[in-house]
């Protein structure tokens, strides 16, 4: 994606990025609606497989992960697709647990 007039190399959490931006809400407007096939093409699009740690760890602004995002609607599907996401990471425990910075809770409180 070009942005500046340049390819942009903005992380996907940065602030001041309007490319990144649109990204994030993408992102998160997808995993919050359900929609399996768009969430599986946006990670193609957006990383490409596997999924990239910093896409299972971008937050909301809500300080929420998409997984915060999918257990919170009780969505089992999304929750399952954004689980084997972070299956396929050898990095993947600390994603699992990870606290939303408002309230502290994580995916598995948000669940409940």
């Amino acid at each position: 994606m070009r942005h500046h007039g340049v390819e942009c190399n903005c992380p996907l959490s940065s602030d001041h990025c309007e490319s990144q931006a649109g990204k994030r809400e993408r992102w998160f407007k997808a995993v919050s609606s359900g929609d399996l096939y768009d969430v599986q093409k946006l990670v193609q699009e957006i990383c490409g497989f596997p999924a990239s740690r910093e896409l299972l760890i971008v937050r909301d602004r809500q300080s929420r992960t998409a997984l915060h995002v999918a257990a919170a609607s009780k969505n089992v599907e999304m929750v399952n697709r954004l689980l084997t996401f972070i299956e396929e990471r050898k990095d993947n425990l600390n994603i699992i647990n990870m606290a939303d910075e408002v309230e502290g809770m994580t995916a598995l409180l948000e669940a409940s």
